[in-house]
């Protein structure tokens, strides 16, 4: 009957309480290991962040460099070219105005275009129109 003092109330508490003290100690040891990844890891990611941003940086600088040596060397300033505003709509739009009697002008000024542009379209349309 030497197990007889594990039946006692008092000895199954004390033992519930030392396996209840285990698994905090150990939870908080895990919490603790995960924080000190966690920690690595960012450290690691911004590491690399930032030498991806010192990277770019330096290669924007050269871009810039080589962009004014280009504009230098052209005499020039160069600017994007701005993107057409004639899509499908505007087009259909345009060729009505322009049935209905409107000038170039005055369809470049209603559709917001470059009078260029809606000349141009007039242009191919009449060429178009010719050959059926």
């Amino acid at each position: 009957m030497h197990l007889a003092w594990a039946l006692h109330p008092i000895a199954q508490t004390g033992l519930l309480a030392v396996g209840l003290g285990a698994c905090v100690c150990l939870f908080i040891t895990l919490e603790l290991a995960l924080m000190r990844s966690v920690r690595i890891w960012q450290k690691k990611i911004y590491e690399t962040l930032e030498v991806s941003l010192t990277e770019t940086s330096a290669s924007m600088k050269e871009l810039e460099g080589r962009l004014r040596e280009v504009e230098e060397r052209s005499g020039t300033v160069l600017t994007p070219v701005p993107k057409s505003g004639l899509n499908f709509s505007k087009r259909s739009q345009a060729l009505r105005m322009h049935r209905r009697g409107d000038t170039a002008e005055q369809i470049a000024l209603a559709l917001g275009l470059p009078r260029n542009e809606v000349t141009l379209l007039l242009k191919v349309h009449r060429i178009v129109l010719q050959h059926y």
